[in-house]
């Protein structure tokens, strides 16, 4: 991450702050997963006609 940052941007940080910005990327997508998946149930609803039935597969990848 570091040679690909000094590079393509010729930018010189320390191993360090790459490190640290990996894992606040790392942890903002995570929990961006996490607040979507949490929002199927309201998805569900309004996809939904009264009276139907919908189903909703999940998986892994």
């Amino acid at each position: 991450m570091k040679v690909g940052l000094h590079r393509v941007l010729e930018l010189n940080v320390s191993e360090a702050k790459c490190k640290r910005s990996k894992k606040e990327i790392l942890e903002t997508l995570d929990d961006s997963c996490v607040h979507s998946y949490n929002k199927l149930k309201d998805y569900a609803t309004e996809l939904c006609n009264p009276g139907s039935d919908i189903v909703i597969d999940l998986s892994k990848e």
